[in-house]
Formats: structure tokens, C-alpha cells, sequence
């Protein structure tokens, strides 16, 4: 046999073979596909009531010389012929018919019937159902196996044919001949392919049930006519005529058990299994006896192929059963076991067409795998003797190999298909060889061999294009390249390569694996494979190359992707394999990646809840929470990007070849919201890193922004590198939360920039501005809010903040948002103005020491130095985007305030002037470095540097029943004292709320209760003489709005000496001429009462007399302000 069919299986001993062809020459390829996909659906073909059925196996060709090895084993016979014309002008039926007899003449030996399908024609109903009806009926007897005839002890079996097939053989074989005539010019007609497709498996099964009837009669007549044998040899003995004696004894028992071994193959292809080993089994013990090796080998492996279906159906039966089966008791009692057939003596067989179960009624078969695996064996070295029969001893350890596969025997399966590959042939061709070792691969694979079968995918790969081959089969041997690729743990896709420690699979066979993929691409022309082929190469083995094979591969891939760039899709190669997109995710190799936050002044917050604002300033449309940036959280992490706004990360390369690579269009690859990146092209020296690359993209919509990796383009390949496929990235996903578009507020201001604060940071302060102001100083600065952004500002809130002196900034700078606030909503690039104003109610004094600076050296006094106060301007603001979602921005301004010294109060002073009026008096000092000039309502005076001057200030008393707290709020209402300079056109206020007054000086600005007016009786000259009586009347008048009980009025005498005055003491140096007390029981509002009293005093000088007034004992000062008289 010259063509081997490397794809035997045991099961096609029991499958007839039918030719599908197509003759004629107008059948396309597609129309011959389609009904050949029809046909493949017909694996076996029941037959009438009985439990058989036909097996079919159908093949579009059939090698002649391989048919005539149909004597030697039955199957390998052609048996059916469909051949498939279609309808043409250029064709008539007969020149089909014609065809169809041609074609049919080649496998006339062994042709048993035949149709002959046309296209195009309408449908022809089905032929000859009435003859397949009657040989059903016809065959109806008693097939019946006669213990007496079966020698227990030679272990042979002889199958008696009862007087019913001599009644019916006449019939059978007048109906068989009939119908080997006739079905051989049946035609069948469809008018298109789908008709076709949708009847011809229903006609070819009546054609197949034909088959089987043929196939049953011959194996009738064959079993009636054993005893007269026929000439039955192999191809290659037909050559030597010593065998072909039918004259001795000898050649008669050789040529009858050939004819019992034609027999079991007969009974295999008739669906009888178990008389197919009694067959093989009495074949086998006839040529045993006359040595007829290489038949012993086809009985042998007729007998395992027909065991394995025994045991096979007693398994399926066994299994189906409820409980275990329980063995025949004759069975248990002998105790013994053959390799060969078992029957009950009792049990007869009958025919299945006596409508009996056959199943139940056949003998028990003692089968085990062992036996059937040691025929097998046993067959191959029967073979293995005769060269000629090298290709069916090869295909007999295939269908072992198969066999063992199914059965799980891994050990034992190596062993047979391990021979397949030292199996000799003469003159075999390189397709053969191919296919040989392909079939091989598929084996090992299945035996989960792999590396194994890929080194015979390899080889059957390099067989493709051998030297010796005029025109090498290039796509061929890609194909099997691609197929050994799992065995070498190889695959298209790159993550599959990484493995922890020590790559798997040897690298350098892989590398030369792709060097030989590659080459194959390039001799097919296929360049998009080439370049993932390369890129992967490349991406995977770069550890295990050298340096210039590294640099062969990038030109290589640069030339490649020079005209036609590889845009990172998924493609199909020219074998139909779908290859994926290479990333080179390890080169450059990443290590770090780091969201970057916005500029601190662009960051969105989100608002956490809604409290009342606890700014003592004013304008405050949004109740934001009050609270630094830090402590703001957003959903994903502690910062976001807005829609609109450019936000970026950071990565770390590192490049692991020594070559420069250039990396183009480096953007990220994103999901969740629309994105549009900015691509970046950079350059990494050979052999270097970390190199820190910033990549930037502006998200379009708001919503939840997931970044799954960068893409680039390196080499002409468009890489996308997800975060997945990156061991060395833990988080596989990084996801950003995208506030809505929002305003973006520019502060600036035309202070100068401080010198104490640092802008920038994880603040959101944009700038900084110093503030010089004297103690008490009064003036504006204007800040410039400008809307640079895309959205109006419709809300904004401006706060001051200090960490330390909150407090004390309400004292020193006001904010002033009427500007403000009439401008809202602040368009598009439009800009509005805020004014912020210093007050003067802070003095140096009441700052800490800490605080305190001295600018020009430390020898100058303590109340010289300046004070340093820091403070940040925070704007908050947010457009109709950013509100309705609850998002908002700060921009904060540094402001540093540098307190100066100015005028500072040294010492102060009240005094009454009148009943209603009183006069405060201050010592104001100048500790500023120009002149002051110092204005009260009184008063106003020109100071030098570190010059002081009293300043006067009047003003009127308060009510008598005003305390302590109200008379010194009367004080510093009504108390004015300002200052300017005209060298700087500066203004301020000296404040005086601070100043520590004692409750008896603040009694002087209380109006009095009472009112004494008083009068003395005068002389000629206005002196009076000691001893002399002086007569005095005072009038008390009540002035309050109340009634005063237990008054109490007193005369006391006081002596002025040297601009001052003591109290005279009574009875020493003056004496009371009548009462000197007088006593009021009660004095309502608005009386007046008078009073008179006497005094003689004892010695010149000038003396003061005054009425004083007491209320429930207590003194009540300043209600006379005494009388001065002067004696001598």
C-alpha cells in the first residue's frame, strides 16, 4: 500500500467506505462543500427493527492501489460511489452518465452501489424503496450457532446455517444481484443546493440500508461456501505463486482461515461484533497452524478491534443497569479464564431477524483491555516482518495509540506511537513524511506530551521546506510552526510569558522558534505577522539575545513599520490565526506611577454638608464647611481634576537595551468619561533610568475617570500598556473623580510681594502680598478677582484666616464686597474688584513678644519695633456646574501685615469742668520715624520723632446712674484723637478703648444728683476779719428724675496752702455759729431747698468753704464746687 492513512481509528474496521466526487467540472467548491458538510452528518445508518446499524465513512478520494488491499482487510474496500455533477448546457445526462460509468469502473472490483447526484434538475423521487422492503422481509430466519459443533477443546466455533438460508439464498441473491444492477444507474436530482442539502441524507440512507443488505448476503454465502475457499492474498503476495495452492491440504486450510478472517471483517461492517471474534478467533487458531504470519497479524488486530467493541458495549450495557449485574453461576464454577472466547454450552444464538433479542441470547465474552493491547502488540511484530506492510503496521500502532488514548493508558499509548516514528517506507514522499509527524504532534498532545508533540510539529515543519523540494510549502510549514507553539509554552499572548524566577520552556528554542516563525511570514509576504511576530520576539526574549540579534530585530521591525504602521489591533495572519496586539509593557519597563493633583488653586472640593457660615464678614452665598484643603475627601482619593482642566501623571522608565529608544504619542489610556490626551514624545538614552515623564490629557465630561495604562508608539508598534499586565504596578486600575467645569479665579493685588511667605505647595495660595501699616493707620487696598476660566462665577465667599491671631485680624483689616457682589455673576474673563480696609483699634502692646520685629536693630527700645501678623485671604467660589453638583474651588492670598508703631498714650487724665462737662487730657507720644501731627476736638499739636505733648479733649458728663462699664464706653465714643503725616499722606486714629481707667476717675464724667449753689454775705472790701461771723446760704436742688431719702448736708472748711488745700479742723481753727449739719428726711425730683449756716474762723489766709452731700451716709463728690474766701 503506498498511501497511508495516518488518521485510522479501530472504529473504521466497522465502517464501509463510500467516494464522494465531483465529476463533470462545473460544481463549485462552495456547493461541494455544503453537501459534503450534509453528508458528514451520516455516521451510522440504523437498520429496519433490528439493534445494527452501518457505519459510513465517506472521503472526497481513494487511492486505487489502497483498495486492493480490501482483500487483506475488508474496510480499506471502496463500497459506495456518490458522485455529484451539476446541470449544464455543455453536458448532456449521458455525457454525466458516462462520467459516473468512468469513475465507477476504477473501483468496479469492489463497487457495490452507486449514485450519481445532479444539481439543477428537479428532485427524483427515491428509487428502488420497494425492493430494500422486500429483501427485509426475505431475510427473516434463524441464524443459529450449534453447540455440537463448537470444540470446547480446541477452542474453535462453527457457525451452522439452519435449512432456512438454504430456502431464502436463492431469493437473496436474485434480489441482491437485481439491486447491485439497477442501484448503480440510480440518479438523484435537486434543483439547488439547499434542496439537496435537506433530502440527499435521507436518500443516501436508503442507498446506505442497500449497502448493509449486499453486505449481510455476502457474509451469508461466504459462511455457506467456507469449506470451498478462494484464492484470498495481499497485494504484495500476489507476486509468488508458492502461496497460491488450493490443491494440497496445506493451501486449502491457509486459504479457509484467510476466508473465516474475510469473514470477521464482514461481520464487523455488518454490525456484529461478537460472531466477528468467533470468526477472528477461528481464523486465528487455522493460521496459527500453518504459519501464515502476516494473516495472523490481521486476524490478530481483527480480533483486538473486535474485542474492543465487545468490551465497549458490555460496559455501556453494565452501566446501564440499576444494580450490579450478577455473573452466570457456570461462570463462577470453572474458575477459568481464556484470552479467547467463552460460550455457554445452553445458549443458543439466533438470528436477529427472527425479531429476538440478540443481545440477550450471545454468549458471554470474557474480554479484558490487557488482551486486546497484547493482539494489538502481537499484530505490529507480525507486521513489522513483511516490508511491504510497513504502512499497515504503522497505521495498526496509530490505531493502538487511539485506542490507549481513549482508555486513558498514557505509559502504554508513548510505546506504540513511539514505533510510528522508525516505521520504514520505500520511496516516501515528503507530504507523507509531513503528515506523519503532524499526526504524531496531534497524538503526543493529546497524551498531554506537549513539548514532545511540538518538537514533531517543528520537524514536520522543517519537512516542509526541505532543500530537496522544488517549490517549499511555505504556508504549510507557518502553519505547523503556529501549531507547536503551545509546546514550547509559547503563545501570542505577551502576559503568558511572564513567569516568576527562571523563564519556563528554553529560551533559546524559543527564540529560534520565532526566528523561524518570522522567516516563514517573510516568505509568504505577510508583513503585518511579521511585525507582531517581531514585537513579541522582541518584547519576551530580549534577556536571552545578544546585542546586535536585539538590533538585527529592531531594524527589522522599524523597516517593516516604516510605510504601514502596526496600529495595535487585533489581525488575522495568512493561516487564519487571530494574532493579538504586542505592548511593550517591559520595554521601556515601568516602576512607578503617580497621579499628579492639580495646581492647589484649580483643585475641586466637594462639599460634605451644609452649615451656617461663621464668617464675621458678610457676603457668604455658599455655607461651605469650614475647613483647610487637606481635610476635604472626594470619592476616590483626597484630590480630583475638573472637566476642562489638564491633569497629568507621573511615571518612572527605566529602558533595559542598549539602544536609544524613542518614544512617540506616550498618552493614557483611559475609561469612564470622555478624555482627550496630549501626547508626548521623549527620548531614553541606552541602558539608563529612572526616567521621570509626565503625561497630560484634558477629561471632557465629568464622572469617574479610571486609568488602565499609557500607550505609545515604539519601533513603528503602537503599544497599549495596561496596568494589568505590569507586575511591578500593584493597583491595576487608578480612578479619578472628574468634577464638573468650573471657574477658575486669578488673584492679584499691586501690594508688594511679601518676603516672609512661600507660595505654592499643597496650599492654594497663588500669591502674596506685604501690607505696611502704622498703628491705627486708615486705608484701602484693592485686590483684582479675574474669571480665567470657562464657566461664570455665580457663588463666591471671601474669608480672612489666621493660624494664630484670628482673633485680632477683625481689628487690623476689614473686607469690603459691595464691588463684589454687584458684579455677580462674573462673566468669562470680565474682573471685579474687593476692597480691604485697615483699622487702627490694635496697639503693639497687645501683641505677644513673638510677634514682635525689629527691623532696624536690636538696640533700638522695645516701642520702636514692628510686628509682623500673617494672615490668608481665602476666596471661595463655584459656577452653576459646580453648585448644582456640590463642588467648589479656593484661591488663597498671602497677606502679611506689618504693624508699625505711630502714637502711643503715655499717660491720661479726667477732670470736671463744669457740671456738665468734664475735660480728659492724654500725653500722646511719637514713636514713628516722621512727624505726626496730633488732632483732637480741642486741640491740635505738631510731634517730632520720639516726641510727647498733652492733648486736651472736652466733653459732656453722663447721666448720674450710669456705671462704670457705660461711662467708659461714653469716653471712648466721645474721644476723637486722630493723626497725619503730610510727608507720606498718611491717616489714623489713636485708639483709646484699651486704656486702663480706675472706676473713681470714670466717676468723674457722672452728672451729680444734687445741685448746691452757694452765697456768702460780702463786706465793703471783700476780706473778712478773723472772728468775724460769716454768713453763708446754700440752695440744694434735686436734679435727678428720682426722690432721695436720709439726705444729709455738712459745712467743711479747707485752707488752700502753696496750691493746695487741707481740711480745717472744727472747734481748732473756725467754730459753727448755729447747726453745721442739717439733715433731709426726703427731697424729691426738681425741689430745691434752702439752707443757712455761720462760720467765725480763728486765723488768716484764704480758705475754701464747701457743702458737702451725703445719701444714706455715703459721700456724693463734686455736688459744690466750695466757696473761696480770704481772711485776715
Amino acid at each position: 500500500m503506498s498511501f497511508p492513512e495516518y488518521h485510522q481509528t479501530p472504529q473504521d474496521h466497522r465502517s464501509a467506505i463510500i467516494l464522494v466526487h465531483p465529476i463533470g467540472g462545473f460544481v463549485s467548491k462552495s456547493s461541494f462543500s455544503q453537501i459534503w458538510a450534509e453528508l458528514k452528518k451520516v455516521k451510522e445508518v440504523p437498520i429496519g427493527k433490528d439493534n445494527r446499524s452501518l457505519s459510513i465513512r465517506f472521503v472526497p478520494n481513494y487511492p486505487i492501489e489502497n483498495n486492493e488491499w480490501g482483500d487483506f482487510q475488508l474496510h480499506r474496500k471502496v463500497i459506495g460511489l456518490i458522485c455529484l455533477a451539476q446541470h449544464n448546457e455543455k453536458l448532456t445526462g449521458k455525457d454525466l452518465e458516462e462520467l459516473h460509468s468512468d469513475l465507477r469502473n476504477l473501483y468496479d472490483s469492489t463497487l457495490l452501489d452507486s449514485r450519481l447526484v445532479i444539481l439543477g434538475l428537479p428532485r427524483s423521487p427515491l428509487p428502488y424503496k420497494n425492493e430494500i422492503v422486500q429483501t427485509e422481509k426475505i431475510m427473516t430466519g434463524d441464524l443459529v450457532i450449534d453447540p455440537n459443533h463448537y470444540d470446547m477443546e480446541q477452542r474453535r466455533c462453527r457457525v451452522a446455517i439452519p435449512d432456512l438460508l438454504d430456502r431464502c439464498n436463492d431469493s437473496l441473491k436474485q434480489i441482491a444481484a437485481e439491486m447491485s444492477e439497477t442501484t448503480r444507474k440510480t440518479i438523484l436530482s435537486y434543483s439547488d443546493v439547499e434542496e439537496a442539502c435537506s433530502y440527499i441524507n435521507a436518500d443516501i440512507e436508503a442507498m446506505c440500508q442497500s449497502l448493509f443488505y449486499v453486505l449481510e448476503s455476502k457474509r451469508l454465502e461466504a459462511t455457506k461456501h467456507l469449506k470451498q475457499p478462494s484464492l484470498i492474498m495481499a497485494p504484495f503476495e500476489r507476486s509468488t505463486a508458492v502461496i497460491a495452492d488450493l490443491e494440497t491440504r496445506a493451501g486449502k486450510n491457509r486459504f479457509m482461515a484467510r476466508s473465516r478472517k474475510r469473514i470477521g471483517d464482514l461481520c464487523l461492517l455488518v454490525d456484529l461484533p461478537h460472531e466477528a471474534v468467533i470468526q477472528f478467533q477461528a481464523s486465528l487458531e487455522l493460521l496459527e497452524a500453518n504459519g501464515d504470519e502476516f494473516w495472523i497479524g490481521g486476524a490478530l488486530e481483527g480480533l483486538a478491534v473486535a474485542s474492543s467493541f465487545v468490551l465497549t458495549r458490555e460496559l455501556r450495557q453494565s452501566s446501564s443497569l440499576d444494580g450490579n449485574v450478577k455473573r452466570n453461576s457456570s461462570f463462577s464454577n470453572t474458575g477459568r479464564s481464556s484470552p479467547g472466547l467463552l460460550l455457554d454450552p445452553s445458549i443458543t444464538l439466533h438470528n436477529s431477524f427472527n425479531h429476538l433479542d440478540l443481545a440477550s441470547s450471545r454468549p458471554k465474552l470474557h474480554i479484558t483491555f490487557d488482551e486486546i493491547i497484547t493482539r494489538y502488540r502481537g499484530a505490529i511484530y507480525k507486521y513489522c516482518k513483511f516490508p511491504a506492510a510497513a504502512i499497515i503496521e504503522m497505521e495498526a500502532s496509530l490505531k493502538a495509540t487511539r485506542l490507549l488514548i481513549e482508555h486513558k493508558k498514557t505509559k502504554m499509548a508513548t510505546e506504540f506511537l513511539h514505533r510510528v516514528a522508525y516505521v520504514n517506507f520505500d520511496d516516501i514522499s515528503y507530504t507523507e513524511r509531513v503528515e506523519r509527524y503532524d499526526v504524531m504532534g496531534d497524538l503526543y498532545h493529546q497524551l498531554k506530551f506537549h513539548r514532545k508533540a511540538a518538537f514533531f510539529k517543528r520537524v514536520a515543519a522543517m519537512h516542509c521546506v526541505s532543500p530537496a523540494l522544488p517549490s517549499p510549502a511555505w504556508a504549510d510549514c507557518y502553519t505547523l510552526l503556529l501549531k507547536a507553539l503551545p509546546g514550547f509554552k509559547m503563545s501570542f499572548n505577551s502576559t503568558d510569558y511572564r513567569v516568576a524566577g527562571h523563564a519556563s520552556g528554553w529560551p533559546q528554542i524559543r527564540v529560534r522558534v520565532f526566528h523561524e516563525l518570522i522567516y516563514a511570514a517573510r516568505q509568504l509576504g505577510d508583513n503585518a505577522a511579521i511585525v507582531r511576530h517581531v514585537s513579541l520576539c522582541l518584547h519576551t526574549m530580549y534577556k536571552y539575545m545578544l546585542d546586535h540579534e536585539i538590533q538585527e530585530l529592531v531594524h527589522l521591525l522599524e523597516t517593516y513599520t516604516k510605510d504601514n504602521r502596526d496600529d495595535g489591533l487585533p489581525i488575522r495572519n495568512s493561516a487564519g490565526v487571530l494574532l493579538p496586539p504586542v505592548s511593550f509593557s517591559s520595554i521601556p519597563l515601568l516602576r512607578k506611577f503617580e497621579l499628579l493633583k492639580l495646581p492647589p488653586q484649580l483643585e475641586p472640593h466637594k462639599q460634605k454638608e451644609v452649615l451656617p457660615s461663621e464668617s464675621v464678614f458678610i457676603y457668604s452665598p455658599l455655607n461651605f464647611t469650614r475647613q483647610t484643603p487637606r481635610s476635604l475627601s472626594v470619592t476616590e482619593y483626597e484630590f480630583g481634576w475638573v472637566q476642562g482642566n489638564s491633569g497629568s501623571v507621573e511615571i518612572s522608565l527605566f529602558n533595559p537595551l542598549r539602544l536609544e529608544l524613542k518614544l512617540k504619542d506616550l498618552s493614557l489610556l483611559v475609561e469612564g468619561v470622555e478624555f482627550q490626551p496630549h501626547p508626548s514624545s521623549h527620548t531614553l538614552p541606552a541602558d539608563s533610568g529612572p526616567h521621570a515623564i509626565i503625561i497630560m490629557g484634558v477629561p471632557l465630561t465629568h464622572g469617574t475617570l479610571k486609568i488602565l495604562g499609557y500607550q505609545m508608539t515604539l519601533f513603528g508598534v503602537v503599544s497599549r500598556c495596561l496596568f494589568s499586565d505590569l507586575p511591578h504596578i500593584k493597583q491595576k486600575v487608578f480612578s479619578v473623580n472628574v468634577a464638573p467645569s468650573m471657574p477658575a479665579l486669578h488673584l492679584s493685588s499691586s501690594l508688594p510681594k511679601s518676603p516672609y511667605m512661600v507660595t505654592g505647595g499643597d496650599n492654594a495660595i497663588v500669591t502674596s502680598a506685604i501690607l505696611q501699616v502704622y498703628v491705627g493707620e486708615q486705608r484701602k487696598c484693592q485686590i483684582l478677582l479675574k474669571n480665567n476660566g470657562t464657566e461664570p462665577i455665580t457663588d463666591l465667599d471671601v474669608t480672612f484666616e489666621s493660624e494664630k491671631f484670628q482673633d485680632l485680624l477683625t481689628k487690623i483689616l476689614v473686607i469690603d464686597m459691595t464691588a463684589v457682589s454687584a458684579s455677580l455673576p462674573l462673566p468669562v474673563g470680565s474682573e471685579t474688584a474687593l476692597t480691604i480696609k485697615t483699622v487702627g483699634s490694635l496697639r503693639l502692646s497687645d501683641l505677644p513678644s513673638d510677634m514682635l520685629l525689629t527691623p532696624h536693630g536690636s538696640e533700638q527700645p522695645q516701642g520702636a519695633s514692628s510686628a509682623l501678623i500673617e494672615s490668608l485671604l481665602k476666596v471661595t467660589y463655584t459656577g452653576l456646574e459646580g453648585r448644582k453638583h456640590l463642588y467648589y474651588r479656593e484661591s488663597i492670598m498671602s497677606i502679611d501685615t506689618v504693624l508699625t508703631p505711630s502714637i502711643n498714650i503715655l499717660s491720661k487724665s479726667l477732670k470736671s469742668v463744669d457740671k456738665e462737662r468734664c475735660q480728659a487730657a492724654y500725653e500722646v507720644f511719637n514713636e514713628s520715624n516722621m512727624a505726626l501731627r496730633v488732632k483732637s476736638s480741642d486741640k491740635s499739636v505738631l510731634l517730632k520723632p520720639m516726641q510727647s505733648e498733652w492733648v486736651e479733649c472736652r466733653l459732656q458728663k453722663t447721666a448720674c446712674s450710669a456705671s462704670v462699664d457705660e461711662c467708659k464706653q461714653c469716653l471712648e465714643e466721645s474721644v476723637c484723637l486722630c493723626w497725619e503725616s503730610d510727608e507720606k499722606r498718611r491717616v489714623g486714629l489713636i485708639s483709646t478703648d484699651r486704656l486702663d481707667w480706675q472706676p473713681a476717675e470714670l466717676d468723674t464724667l457722672r452728672m451729680r444728683p444734687f445741685s448746691i449753689v452757694g452765697a456768702v454775705t460780702k463786706n465793703s472790701c471783700s476780706r473778712y476779719l478773723t472772728g468775724q461771723p460769716i454768713n453763708f446760704s446754700y440752695t440744694i436742688s434735686n436734679t435727678s428724675d428720682k426722690s432721695f431719702t436720709d439726705v444729709e448736708l455738712r459745712v467743711v472748711l479747707y485752707q488752700e496752702i502753696a496750691s493746695s488745700r487741707c481740711e480745717v479742723d472744727v472747734d481748732t481753727a473756725y467754730v459753727n455759729i448755729g447747726p453745721s449739719h442739717h439733715t433731709i428726711d426726703k427731697i424729691d425730683s426738681g425741689v430745691s431747698i434752702e439752707l443757712k449756716s455761720t462760720v467765725a474762723i480763728f486765723y488768716s489766709g484764704r480758705y475754701t468753704v464747701e457743702c458737702q452731700c451725703l445719701h444714706n451716709g455715703v459721700f456724693i463728690p463734686g455736688v459744690d464746687s466750695g466757696l473761696s474766701i480770704l481772711v485776715t
